[in-house]
């Protein structure tokens, strides 16, 4: 396998153009998968594909578990490389809608097995919700996430848009109290919160 990873282009590590790259509400760098999809089109043309192997529909959110398959050519033969990647999404609109988006997201983490906008993730990637996937998807009965805090990004963004909604489980608290159930809540829930709430 290091063989084969060895005849990958060596541009395909190389950092995004800094136009390509934003900040999402967490204030993490991204980039939008259809850059993933263009630079992988660029790079090995046809000789690519990506497939969903399993996904769930856990409560509100999406989890899906996809695979990134990349084939070198070497002489007559034509080795696969494999990378697997899983994403998560909320269905703040319709499942089919938080389906592509977890796909999306399950291609990026598979991308970045591969160095694809490492970069970007290697200084906060345990920080990130969506690669913050603990145990195996295919048991629906097992916690999908881990208990990470929220970040201080997260408890504001929610704060200013729990304040505007008026939202039922934190009526009648100051923003200071809403703050403070927020940070007893695991980064997971706040999400689910800013989702369900922008």
């Amino acid at each position: 396998m290091e063989l084969l990873a060895s005849k990958l282009p060596k541009t395909l590590v190389e950092p995004f153009d800094q136009k390509l790259v934003k900040k999402n509400y967490q204030g993490f760098d991204y980039v939008s998968p259809s850059e993933y999809r263009k630079l992988l089109n660029d790079t090995f043309g046809s000789m690519w594909s990506f497939e969903i192997l399993n996904y769930q529909i856990l409560n509100d959110s999406v989890v899906v578990h996809g695979r990134l398959t990349i084939y070198i050519q070497d002489g007559d033969r034509v080795f696969e490389i494999k990378k697997d990647g899983i994403g998560a999404s909320m269905v703040s609109k319709t499942v089919s809608f938080a389906l592509k988006s977890a796909k999306s997201t399950a291609l990026k983490n598979a991308c970045l097995e591969l160095g694809i906008g490492l970069d970007m993730y290697e200084n906060d990637i345990d920080d990130m919700n969506d690669t913050d996937l603990s145990n195996d998807i295919t048991n629906p009965n097992q916690q999908v996430y881990s208990g990470k805090q929220p970040t201080d990004k997260q408890i504001n963004y929610a704060t200013m848009l729990i304040k505007k909604s008026n939202m039922k489980e934190f009526e009648g608290l100051d923003e200071e109290e809403i703050k403070e159930k927020l940070k007893n809540m695991s980064s997971l829930n706040v999400s689910k919160i800013i989702n369900k709430l922008k």
